[in-house]
């Protein structure tokens, strides 16, 4: 017999392997049921994700231009006070500028959050409500100290930011503020928070970058703006994000690679029509010194981690696989280490477990390089690891139950109870029914004798068109004979049933011999087409010439005199005297049930 029979391996193969992709993807379905925000293994996933898209240096956009307040701005501007902070009338100027020499939009990583001089505050003020079709975006600032505590918020915090004073109103779509809030676990920035929840709006407050792209595709950010699933959505646009609305940078391969242009350079050169402001999204910052952050690639300065920020939103679009699609993928690849392991066999359960895991991790890195396709990771590498490990316990279980070592091309000699079964006038079944018809009345046959085998815990090595070879090895706390013997009851009990089902329903007359003997039983690993787990040893040849001697001495069931021997305590048996056996030098004493079911002996000329 196979080591695990088709049905059986194919069975408990998907079966651990659905169960194993269920557990993987739990949280996951417990989340799109609403049940939890954000599980475990979605937070794995994630995090490789990122990895995945940081390992990969990401090019800086062209339309991205940065214009830096920096110690000598206001020398070279020629103001008569040369000090920071400039004066806010020449960031109106700035941005009039900025319009009338095409550029896209201005992000203003600058606070005005306080009053300035009145005069100074109405000319930004006039300039931000002329803007358009400037797209402007400002900082607002928060306070720490009076953040309200809010597991429900992201962050678990809620913070109310303040607006900066010189927003015009009403206020024109074309300008915008939103916050500048760093991811930085650690002390070192690795992204930034995409959405924050304030409380002075009572809704989210957008990253000042996000907030520009938003502004560039007319997205209204009360209304539109949604987070969940680990996936930040603004119109057509969506980014993965943590928990906490945290985006993870991806760099490029090293820092300051955007442009830049001195304030007062960059006011020179718009005043002289210079294209290279057409069409850019310019980020205006203070670099004097005040503001820098450090990153896993060194320390760089806010105007530009702002550019980073906004590079990475501008990346091109990842597409993710549906839940039901990752899942089909996971359950494909649990089901193929499921199989391999039930192979018993060790180069195919290293084969299937490594592939499966080259695949797991493969496949997404190619897709996502090649095509911008992000597949799971996390959740069919659990899938694997959970069908490995089900699979695992469950045929080292089925193994030490109910088997030799299979794991071995050899086993060692070990005592054993070998139990030979076959069906009486299958020739006449065959003449009489039909071949078809006679082999599903034989199949049926014996897969009720198998369960009735394995439920006493012998085990099917092979089966023969209509009979069978069992062997009852040493497992648990029964003896193999006393098993072995304890079975032969129910067996005849099971071929008299079916011989009184089949004489009324098709007119034969069957009828099921048994032998069985104990004895020291070696088994080996075949391979001749497939791979076939076979036992040799005298109790092998014994027990199946005592089945052949069933009808010489009228019985349907003869035990060898070492199974008696190790049985005799626990089950009843009778001498039937001494019988000579083909093969066997010397005259055999044989034994029988005490009791046996009545018998049906087959028609004249129905024996085989």
């Amino acid at each position: 017999m196979l080591l695990a029979q088709a049905g059986r391996r194919q069975v408990v193969s998907l079966f651990v392997a659905a169960a194993a992709t269920l557990l993987a993807y739990s949280g996951q379905v417990a989340r799109a049921a609403g049940l939890n925000r954000l599980d475990e293994a979605s937070r794995l996933e994630l995090s490789v994700f990122q990895s995945r898209l940081g390992a990969g240096p990401l090019r800086p956009d062209p339309e991205i231009l940065l214009v830096t307040i920096q110690e000598e701005s206001p020398r070279r501007l020629g103001l008569r006070r040369p000090v920071l902070p400039l004066p806010r009338q020449l960031h109106g100027e700035m941005i009039r500028l900025l319009r009338d020499g095409g550029a896209r939009a201005l992000i203003l990583d600058l606070l005005f959050t306080a009053p300035g001089a009145p005069e100074e505050d109405q000319a930004l003020r006039t300039a931000l409500g002329e803007a358009a079709p400037l797209e402007v975006t400002l900082a607002a600032d928060y306070d720490r100290a009076n953040a309200l505590p809010d597991p429900a918020a992201p962050g678990g915090f809620r913070y109310r930011f303040r607006r900066p004073v010189v927003l015009p109103q009403p206020c024109p779509r074309s300008v915008r503020s939103g916050s500048a809030v760093a991811f930085d676990p650690g002390g070192t920035l690795r992204g930034a928070i995409l959405l924050q929840y304030d409380e002075a709006i009572r809704g989210p407050i957008p990253h000042i970058a996000l907030q520009a792209l938003m502004s560039r595709y007319r997205i209204d950010e009360q209304a539109v703006l949604t987070q969940g699933g680990g996936w930040l959505k603004a119109g057509p646009l969506s980014w993965p994000v943590g928990e906490d609305g945290e985006l993870f940078l991806r760099w490029t391969p090293r820092l300051r690679v955007f442009p830049r242009i001195e304030y007062a350079e960059a006011m020179e050169a718009l005043r002289q029509r210079d294209l290279r402001f057409r069409g850019k999204i310019v980020i205006l910052g203070d670099v004097s010194g005040g503001d820098a952050h450090h990153t896993p690639l060194g320390r760089i300065d806010g105007v530009e981690f702002v550019a980073h920020v906004l590079n990475t939103l501008l990346a091109p679009g990842v597409q993710r696989w549906t839940l039901p699609a990752n899942a089909i993928w996971s359950l494909a690849l649990a089901l193929g280490v499921s199989l391999g392991i039930s192979s018993l066999r060790r180069p195919v359960i290293l084969a299937s477990i490594c592939g499966a895991v080259i695949a797991a991790v493969g496949l997404p890195q190619l897709l996502l390089t090649r095509a911008s396709i992000w597949v799971d990771t996390a959740g069919p590498c659990l899938a694997i690891g959970g069908s490995a490990l089900l699979s695992g316990l469950y045929w080292a279980w089925w193994v030490v139950r109910f088997k030799p070592e299979y794991l071995r091309e050899k086993a060692a000699s070990e005592e054993a109870t070998v139990l030979f079964l076959d069906l009486q006038a299958s020739t006449a079944m065959a003449e009489r029914l039909g071949a078809a018809a006679a082999r599903d009345l034989q199949a049926r046959f014996l897969q009720r004798v198998s369960a009735i085998i394995g439920a006493h815990g012998g085990t099917v090595e092979r089966t023969m068109g209509d009979g069978l070879m069992a062997v009852f090895h040493a497992r648990g706390k029964v003896p193999h004979a006393v098993r072995a013997v304890k079975s032969a009851l129910p067996l005849l009990q099971e071929g008299t049933r079916l011989a009184a089902e089949w004489e009324a329903a098709y007119g034969l007359r069957t009828g099921i011999r048994i032998g069985i003997e104990s004895g020291m039983v070696a088994g080996t690993l075949l391979h001749a087409g497939h791979d076939e787990w076979s036992s040799f040893g005298p109790a092998v040849n014994m027990a199946a010439r005592l089945q052949s001697a069933c009808a010489e001495l009228g019985v349907d069931a003869l035990i060898g005199p070492c199974a008696r021997a190790l049985a005799q305590h626990a089950v009843a048996t009778v001498p039937l005297g001494e019988i000579a056996l083909k093969g066997f030098a010397e005259r055999t004493h044989v034994y029988g049930l005490s009791e046996e079911p009545a018998r049906r002996e087959p028609a004249e000329g129905n024996m085989r």
